[in-house]
């Protein structure tokens, strides 16, 4: 029996042969425990033998050390990604792999991990027997028997040459990429460039055309000639929407768009859109409802681009309707604090086919090129009307039937505002208010400068005209004004550059309010404008209710009591 016990503890030494040989010999054992041992035995050399090829068969290269780092075994990918064959291995150290790239810190600090019984993981340099340096990824596991005794290290190589390579490759493609940003936000920005300076330039002589046409209107003027007139505004008009269009599309795709919060009447937004449109409505004889449901809307948000998405569907609608209704209907409904405000915008028009609908969002799209033929129009007004829903918050939807009409809706969560704030009372009322109001006009441009005279000379101002802005400080500091009007770009001395001189000065004209006019239309520009000390912001064409409401706005109090003196 004792027999028995040494041979089970020795078949880790022994061949299956020659343990089941002494057992045949010595007749100990019954036939079916010899065979049990047989079959343990194969079980065991199959599975060392299974071991055996996977550590030859590893695609990654393997270091069997002692403890001391004397190399006990290496598999075939040792071979391939060093050079040394595993005869010439065996019995080396495994420092034959230094290759001088680490310094001894490094591997003074590895062997303080292996030390502590920990693993150790990092990416090292070695070099091969040809004396090439390779990057690999090392990972080094201490080997313990079952007691936890120390036996040696098992390091893992994985050759880093195809990463690095990799890594190179992106890299270039990153550096590359940066390149292709920077050329793409160079011209984005170039493009900004033109399209302001063709802002500028197309509305500069389309604010003399509008505001030409706008002082006729006033004219006694004979039927054929009034007839003349009113088509001639409406095209003007209609090319300042295009060109509008255009300038919001390409603010918002370059990410520029930027919301106000502050409180405003929705309420007020819907009914100011059915006044813009109602004349239209009335020459095409169609009825135009605005249905409010709910209390008042008092709320925190961009009031100015919720007019631009209710006056394009609005238009829209209008445009495309010839005969029935078109509806503007407006709810709120209260949620803790906030409100969600949904509009709709519904008309009785030509429709809308499903097959149309997925791509009438698109910019430049109308429903078929036969629409844009007979409506005309860029195309953009609903593309920026999606787009500016979402910035706030809300999704445009729509719901079409050909031949009976169709509906735009979106739904908006806003905050309820925590104090109303008063409507601001219509332009017309102050008009008595502005008659003596003394205003210099600095303008280089001679058909705006004869516009402006005779729009204000209307409202009963008295008018001083400069073309330039050293012109325009020399009048500041001559004679008492009440209010300036000054374009922002002029030869020599621009309008930014002289208001800010004006607002340096120790003059007592200094606090003279300065009105920018300018053709210039983006956000940035009225910032620009404000940032110079400038009181207000008019854009070419400049409209007489905002001019009106404006000057009344900015007329300080000593000018007031003078008018309203001079006036009783």
């Amino acid at each position: 029996m004792l027999v028995t016990v040494v041979l089970c503890s020795g078949v880790g030494v022994f061949r299956a042969d020659w343990a089941l040989l002494v057992v045949a010999l010595l007749g100990w054992w019954p036939p079916m425990t010899v065979l049990a041992l047989r079959r343990a035995l194969a079980r065991r050399d199959a599975t060392v033998e299974r071991l055996r090829h996977a550590f030859r068969c590893l695609e990654e290269s393997v270091i069997i050390s002692d403890r001391q780092g004397l190399i006990l075994e290496v598999n075939p990918a040792f071979t391939r990604l060093f050079g040394w064959s595993a005869a010439e291995a065996r019995g080396q150290k495994t420092s034959l792999l230094k290759s001088g790239a680490q310094d001894k810190p490094f591997y003074e600090a590895l062997w303080k991990r292996l030390d502590e019984g920990q693993p150790w993981e990092g990416r090292v340099i070695n070099r091969t027997r040809a004396g090439e340096r390779v990057e690999v990824l090392l990972v080094i596991s201490p080997l313990r028997d079952e007691r936890g005794q120390l036996l040696g290290y098992v390091s893992v190589h994985r050759d880093l040459r195809p990463f690095v390579a990799h890594e190179q490759q992106l890299a270039a493609s990153l550096v590359e990429m940066e390149k292709l940003k920077l050329a793409a936000e160079a011209a984005s920005a170039a493009k900004t460039r033109f399209l302001a300076t063709m802002s500028h330039e197309i509305r500069t002589p389309l604010a003399g055309v509008l505001g030409t046409l706008e002082l006729l209107e006033h004219e006694p003027l004979a039927p054929a000639q009034r007839q003349y007139a009113d088509l001639a505004l409406r095209s003007s008009r209609a090319l300042l929407g295009v060109l509008n269009d255009v300038l919001d599309f390409s603010r918002i795709e370059a990410g520029r768009l930027q919301l106000e919060h502050l409180a405003f009447d929705a309420w007020a937004v819907a009914r100011e859109v059915r006044e813009l449109f109602f004349a239209q409505t009335q020459h095409k004889r169609l009825d135009f409802d605005l249905e409010l449901e709910g209390d008042t809307a008092w709320v925190v948000g961009d009031a100015l681009h919720l007019r631009q998405v209710l006056s394009n569907l609005v238009g829209n609608a209008v445009k495309f309707t010839e005969r029935g209704r078109v509806v503007l209907r407006a709810r709120v409904v209260e949620h803790a604090g906030q409100a969600s405000v949904t509009f709709e915008v519904e008309d009785t028009g030509i429709g809308i086919s499903a097959s149309d609908r997925e791509h009438l969002f698109n910019p430049f799209t109308q429903a078929d090129a036969s629409m844009q033929r007979r409506f005309g129009g860029s195309g953009l007004g609903l593309a920026i009307s999606r787009r500016l829903t979402r910035a706030m918050g809300g999704e445009l939807e729509l719901h079409s039937e050909p031949g009976v009409g169709s509906t735009f809706c979106f739904t908006l969560r806003l905050e309820r505002a925590q104090v109303r704030v008063s409507s601001p009372a219509p332009a017309e009322p102050f008009r008595a208010r502005l008659t003596g109001l003394r205003v210099l006009v600095a303008e280089d441009n001679a058909v705006n400068q004869l516009v402006l005279t005779r729009l204000l000379q209307r409202l009963g101002c008295s008018v001083v005209v400069v073309g330039d802005g050293e012109a325009a400080l020399a009048q500041m500091a001559s004679r008492a004004l009440d209010v300036v009007l000054m374009d922002c770009q002029m030869p020599g001395v621009d309008g930014l550059e002289a208001t800010r001189r004006a607002r340096a000065s120790s003059c007592a004209w200094r606090e003279v309010p300065i009105i920018a006019v300018t053709a210039n239309a983006y956000a940035e520009d009225h910032a620009a404008c404000l940032a110079a000390g400038m009181s207000g912001f008019l854009t070419k064409p400049v409209c007489e209710r905002d001019l009106v409401t404006l000057l009344t706005e900015l007329v300080p109090a000593p000018a007031r009591l003078r008018l309203v003196s001079s006036s009783s």
